[in-house]
Order: structure tokens, then sequence, then C-alpha cells
């Protein structure tokens, strides 16, 4: 250990040493990995941020072997009667964008319509007011709205605005809540506001029309999807199979829209949108890959450009290396010593990494509120993208990648020259200088 200490202390003078080239080190380790730090913040959001609800690696989506949503009627019965789920909700698929106006302000929202208690399931204790109450869920209650933080902010960031209205499709509802900041539901993006599922056909009137013969359930709910948690202890094969006995009885309730299904189906959760029709972990899968891919381009270059830097500012320490082997230092010892001045270089420059990330990280997120990245894209970044310890830790492995890159080729190449040549070189060079008068001795050696 006493060893390892005096390898990082004689580090840290070399380094002071040349301040020139450790500055360019430093910048270009910053740039290289600060590059890396903001594409996995990116990659961390969309792909392995648990979301923020309670017990999220037990909630699954329930749905049909041929794709087919789930009426109210149908979701009351598998609530009441289901064998695998300890609890469970449903919301519509694929969001229609309303129109919100309050005192002068119109803008397009992105609701989602839930069951009464989704926010009790998911564990989104509200900032202020309170969530839906069960009566509120049925068509004909009064209508009333749920705000995201992102709309609440956007409306004015009112304490005050519970019991306001605000009017959705000139439909006007009354605001009960606001969510806190780092809600978003069943997805990483949240919607703008909640719906109890009952104000469906209120808000959506306009758009729908109403077909004769079909029951009242369908104008006045929305198309959805079923979200469950799974009861402790039990796996999503064993969950899937005992589901089966409750499809009879679906099938009798609706024998038109129900005729061609044949089992139920438990899948993940879409990771960006809780309205979503498919699973879009695949395509975030590329796009984190694609994104990584870059980025890890980018660390590379700036590593070998660093690497031929050491090699070339290298060419000074021929003599300095020489007499350290030939006082008894071997290969190995001297590969640690450079080897540790490249991983200080990297934990240096991965310091100012996390300032250049801080930075970026800022300026994604203001393109995000510009509209200048693909919508779901933007609204995740713009929502929960930050610096947490997976994404610290992530940073601390890309310096020591980059130590690995940029120092290993050096220290090689430095710790295995010829001895008997450099020293050989190196008293030429002391000869030289006798001859002019003066002695000059390698630091740290004495003359008996």
């Amino acid at each position: 250990m006493e060893t390892l200490w005096q390898d990082v202390r004689y580090g840290f003078r070399m380094l002071r040493k040349k301040p020139g080239f450790t500055a360019i080190a430093l910048v270009t380790l910053a740039v290289g990995i600060g590059a890396n730090t903001i594409m996995f913040s990116v990659v961390n959001t969309l792909l392995f941020r648990p979301l923020p609800v309670k017990d999220p690696d037990r909630l699954v989506r329930c749905e049909f072997d041929e794709f087919r949503p789930v009426f109210y009627e149908g979701y009351l019965y598998l609530r009441d009667n289901n064998p695998v789920f300890s609890d469970l909700i449903v919301n519509n698929l694929v969001i229609r964008t309303a129109t919100l106006a309050r005192d002068g302000i119109v803008r397009h929202v992105n609701p989602l319509y839930v069951s009464a208690n989704y926010f009790t399931v998911m564990g989104g204790a509200p900032l202020y007011g309170r969530t839906f109450l069960p009566e509120e869920e049925v068509a004909g209650a009064e209508p009333v709205v749920v705000l995201s933080y992102r709309t609440w902010q956007r409306l004015g960031a009112e304490p005050e605005i519970v019991n306001q209205y605000v009017r959705i499709n000139g439909a006007l509802c009354r605001i009960i809540g606001v969510t806190q900041k780092t809600f978003t539901g069943a997805a990483v993006v949240a919607p703008d506001l909640w719906l109890p599922l009952g104000t469906y056909g209120l808000v959506f009137k306009c758009f729908l029309e109403r077909r004769a013969g079909l029951p009242d359930e369908f104008w006045h709910y929305p198309p959805s999807v079923l979200v469950g948690r799974l009861k402790p202890g039990l796996g999503l094969s064993e969950a899937q199979a005992r589901l089966q006995s409750v499809l009879p009885r679906l099938k009798q309730m609706y024998p038109r829209q129900y005729k061609e299904i044949h089992m139920f189906r438990l899948r993940p959760l879409p990771r960006l949108d809780a309205a979503a029709v498919d699973n879009d972990s695949p395509t975030l899968g590329r796009i984190s890959l694609a994104l990584m891919g870059v980025s890890g381009f980018v660390l590379l270059i700036a590593c070998l450009n660093l690497a031929n830097m050491m090699v070339v500012q290298g060419g000074g320490r021929h003599r300095e290396i020489a007499i350290r082997a030939a006082i008894g230092g071997g290969r190995l010892r001297i590969m640690r010593q450079l080897l540790i001045e490249s991983l200080l270089l990297s934990v240096f420059g991965g310091i100012l990494a996390v300032a250049v990330a801080l930075w970026g990280i800022r300026i994604l997120k203001l393109w995000a509120a510009m509209g200048q990245l693909p919508m779901q894209l933007g609204e995740a970044v713009a929502s929960g993208i930050s610096l947490d310890v997976r994404v610290l830790a992530a940073t601390l492995g890309f310096c020591l990648i980059a130590t690995v890159l940029f120092g290993l080729k050096p220290a090689l190449r430095l710790s295995g020259r010829d001895l008997c040549g450099d020293l050989k070189e190196s008293g030429r060079g002391v000869l030289q200088a006798t001859r002019r008068g003066r002695w000059i001795l390698p630091r740290g050696l004495s003359v008996l």
C-alpha cells in the first residue's frame, strides 16, 4: 500500500511538471467521457431507470392474442374476479390530443383516461389536492382532472389551482390535484393530465359517432388496456396460464368483439407511452445502442489521440525509465507507475466530464422544450433525464476504459525499451555536459 501511495504521489508530480500537456489531456478526456456520460444518461432514462411507482417490476400489461381493447364492464369483472393480480388498473389506448383552455392560455395536451384506483395502485401521492374517487370514474359524474407537474407549471404554477376549472375540448373540468414532479405513472413520459374513464364521451363527444345497437359503455368509456400487479410469488408464465380461466366469461359478455380471441397474454409495459399499442422496448434498445455507439466512437478517437500524445511526450522520459529499471525497478512496476499516471488523468478528466455532462443535459432539455427532438424522446429527455448514481458509476467505468485505451500502449512501449541503449544515450548526454563544465545527475541520485 505504501508503494502504491508513492506511485500516486509521483504521478501527481509528473502531471504538475507538464501543465500544458496535462491541460490538453484533461480537456480531451472531458469531451470524450462527457459525451458518453450524456448519452448514457439518455439511455438510462429510456431503458434502465425504474419507473417511479410502487413495485414496478411486478407490473405487466394484460392483452389478448388477437389485439382487442378491453371495455369497461369487462374491466370491472376482471378487477373483481381475476386469480393472478393483486391490483388491476386500466387506461385508454392510443392517446388523442385534446385542447386545454384556461385564463386565455390555450394549448394542446395529451390526456390519459384511467380508472379511479390508478394513483393508489401506482403509489402516486399528489403534490396538491387529491386523486380520483371511485364514484368519479363512472359516466355522468362531475368531470374532474388531475394535472401533471409539467402542465401545472405551464399554467402558472399556482398553489391555489385546486378546485379551479379548465376547459378540455370545451368540457368544463374541475382541477382536483397536481402530481409530484417525479411521478410519470406507468411510463417514462407522463401525460399532460389524467381524466377518469367516464369523462371520455364528454370530452370527445365531437369526435365520436354514436352507433345504433352498441351499449352505452362504448360511448362513455374509451377502449382500454389492462395493467396489473402480479401477486407475490407468482411468475409470469404461471400467471398467464391461470388467467385463461376468466376468458369464457368475457366472451359471453362481448360475443361480437371477442369471438376470435383464444387466450390472454401478459407482456412488459411500454416504456415511453402508457397508451401505446405495442411494446417499444426493442425500438428503444436499437436507439440506445446507436447513441452509445456514436459516443463510444468519440471516446475512442479521443483516447487514440491522447495515446499518441503520450507516446510523443514519453520520448523525453527514456532516461528516467532506464535509470528506474537499472536500480531494480521491474517492468511490471514501471508499467504500474505509468498506468497510475494515466488513471489520475482519467479521474480528473471524469470530474470535468461531469460538468460537461451537466451542461450538455441542459442543452438537450432546451432542445426538447423547443421541439427540436422527436416528440416522445423529447418528452423523456425534458422530464426525466438527470445524473444519478447509476450514471456516475458509468462515468467511473468510462474513466477506467479510457485509462486502458490511452495508457496501456504507451506503458508497454516505454517499459519495454532497451535498457542498455537508453543508458548509453543518457551517458553520452552527461559526458557532453561535463565537457562544457557542468555536471548533470538524475534527480534523486547521490554521489558518495
